[in-house]
C-alpha cells in the first residue's frame, strides 16, 4: 500500500492529457483549441507536482545531509593524518589511525544509505508499479494453433459473418460492440460509417483480433471461426491500408516486400499502377540515359583545375602546390545496377514523400499481397480529393473480385459501395445500399445532410 501511495503521488498515471496532445495535436490546431488544452495541461502538471513537492524537498535535504556528512568525514580523516606524529607520541600507532579512518568511513557510508533511502524508495516504487502494469497485461492469443490451421488457399471466397458478436475492452466497461449480426458476401464492397465513438474501428479491430477484451458470439471468415485459429494465420490472410502508411528506413525494396515474398516485377507493376514509380526510378538525362544523382559538376571542375595547374608548372612550383595547396580527392564514380531504383533509400521524412504518396505506397503493398479481404481504415482521410479518386479507381479495378471493407468519414469515398453499414453506439443502426438509406431518412441520411453531400 505504501508503494502504491508513493507511486500515485509521484505522478504515475497523470499522462492522459499529454497523450491526447501528442496524438491529436493536428486536430487541436485545426479547431484552434490550443489555449484550452494548454490550460488543462498546466492544471494537470500542478496537480502532479503538488504531492511531489514535499518528497522532492526531502530528497534535496537528504542529499545535502549526505554531502555534509561526507565532507565532515574527509575533514576528520585529514585532521587525523596531520596529527599522526603527535598521536604517535601518545601511544596511537599509524595502523590504529588507519583503522579509525576505515570505521569512520563505514559509519558515514551507512548514514548516507539511511539518509538517501527515501529517494531510492521513490525510484524503486515507480519501477515496481511499471512491472505490475506489464505483468497485468493479458497475453496475446497464440500466433499459430497447430490443431486449427487454415488451408493455404483460405479464405477462398472472402465471406465474413458476425454472429451475435459482443465485445468489451474490459469487464467493468460497457460493451463497445453489442449484438452484431452481419453477413458480408464474397466480393461485396461495404462502407462502414458512423459518428465518432460509434464502433467503426472496433469492428475492424475485432476482425484482426487486435482487441483483447472479453467477447461473446463468433466471427466466421470463409466458414471458419477466427477465434480458434492463431493470430498469425489470421492476420497474414487479410489485407489492410491504414490511415497513415509508414515508411521504414531502408530501400524501396525492403519497404515494399520486407519478407521477400514477391518478385521485382511484382513490385514495379504495383508502383506503376499506383502512379509513384517515378519516386523509385533512377534519374535520367534528356536522352533517357541513367545519370548519377550524386554527381557534383563543381567538384569535378575543381579536381580538373587543380590537376591542370600542377601539370603546367615547373618542378619547384609543383612541389609548392603539392605541399601548400588543397587537393580534393577524386570520388569513385557511382555505378548503376539493374535494380538501382528499388535499391535506392526510401527516406521516411515528409520531405521525400507527401502524405498522399505514402498512402499510395501503402496501397502498393496491398496490391502485391493480393488478399481476398481488404480493409481500408480511413485510408483516404489525409489525402486530397484527386488522390482519393485515384485510389478509389485503383481499388475498384484491382480488387473487383475481393471483399472490401471501407471505413470513411468522407462520404464520397463510400457512396459507390454495394452496401452501407451505419454504426451507432456499438450497434448496427442501418444497413442497405446508399440510395435506399438516403430515401429512408435515417442515420445515414442525417450524415449526408450534415456533410452537405448530395442534399
Amino acid at each position: 500500500n505504501m508503494l502504491n501511495a508513493i507511486s500515485r503521488e509521484s505522478g504515475i498515471g497523470h499522462r492522459h492529457t499529454a497523450d491526447i496532445i501528442a496524438d491529436g495535436k493536428q486536430m487541436i490546431r485545426l479547431f484552434g483549441v490550443e489555449p484550452f488544452f494548454t490550460q488543462h495541461h498546466m492544471h494537470d502538471q500542478d496537480e502532479k507536482l503538488r504531492p511531489e513537492a514535499p518528497l522532492d524537498a526531502h530528497c534535496a535535504l537528504s542529499e545535502t545531509i549526505r554531502i555534509a556528512v561526507s565532507s565532515a568525514e574527509r575533514m576528520v580523516i585529514t585532521y587525523l593524518l596531520l596529527l599522526k606524529a603527535q598521536l604517535t607520541c601518545f601511544g596511537i600507532t599509524p595502523m590504529e589511525v588507519g583503522t579509525y579512518s576505515g570505521l569512520l568511513r563505514s559509519l558515514t557510508g551507512r548514514t548516507g544509505n539511511i539518509v538517501g533511502f527515501p529517494s531510492r524508495l521513490r525510484s524503486y516504487s515507480a519501477n515496481i508499479n511499471l512491472y505490475r502494469q506489464y505483468a497485468s497485461i493479458d497475453p496475446e492469443a497464440p500466433y499459430v494453433v497447430e490443431d486449427c490451421r487454415p488451408a493455404p488457399s483460405w479464405p477462398q471466397a472472402g465471406k465474413i459473418e458476425f454472429r451475435d458478436f459482443t465485445l468489451r475492452y474490459r469487464a467493468d466497461l460497457p460493451p463497445a460492440l453489442s449484438g452484431i449480426n452481419l453477413t458480408i458476401n464474397p466480393g461485396e464492397k461495404i462502407g462502414i460509417v458512423g459518428r465518432t465513438g460509434a464502433g467503426k474501428s472496433t469492428l475492424v479491430k475485432s476482425l484482426f483480433r487486435l482487441v483483447h477484451g472479453t467477447t461473446g458470439g463468433t466471427i466466421l471468415i470463409g466458414g471458419q471461426d477466427i477465434g480458434a485459429m492463431g493470430v498469425g494465420d489470421l492476420r497474414s490472410r487479410l489485407g489492410i491500408i491504414p490511415q497513415e502508411s509508414t515508411m521504414f528506413p531502408g530501400s524501396f525494396k525492403r519497404n515494399l516486400d520486407p519478407l521477400q515474398e514477391h518478385t521485382v516485377e511484382d513490385m514495379w507493376a504495383a508502383l506503376i499502377k499506383s502512379g509513384i514509380a517515378p519516386k523509385a526510378s533512377p534519374p535520367r538525362d534528356r536522352n533517357g540515359e541513367l545519370v548519377d544523382d550524386e554527381y557534383d559538376e563543381a567538384y569535378e571542375k575543381e579536381v580538373a583545375d587543380a590537376a591542370r595547374r600542377r601539370a603546367g608548372a615547373g618542378w619547384m612550383k609543383r612541389l609548392a602546390l603539392l605541399v601548400f595547396t588543397f587537393r580534393p580527392m577524386r570520388k569513385v564514380a557511382k555505378r548503376f545496377t539493374p535494380l538501382h531504383g528499388l535499391d535506392r533509400i526510401a527516406e521516411s521524412s515528409s520531405q521525400s514523400f507527401s502524405g498522399g504518396q505514402q498512402q499510395l505506397f501503402g496501397l502498393c503493398r496491398a496490391l502485391m499481397r493480393k488478399r481476398r479481404i481488404v480493409v481500408l481504415d480511413e485510408a483516404t482521410a489525409n489525402v486530397d480529393l484527386e488522390t482519393d479518386r485515384h485510389m478509389q479507381r485503383l481499388i475498384r479495378d484491382e480488387f473487383g473480385s475481393c471483399t472490401v471493407l471501407t471505413i470513411a468519414h468522407r462520404l464520397e469515398t463510400i457512396m459507390g459501395s454495394d452496401r452501407i453499414v451505419v454504426m451507432d453506439k456499438g450497434r448496427i443502426a442501418e444497413t442497405g445500399s446508399p440510395q435506399e438509406l438516403i430515401d429512408a431518412g435515417g442515420h445515414f441520411a442525417e450524415l449526408v445532410k450534415a456533410n452537405d453531400f448530395g442534399a
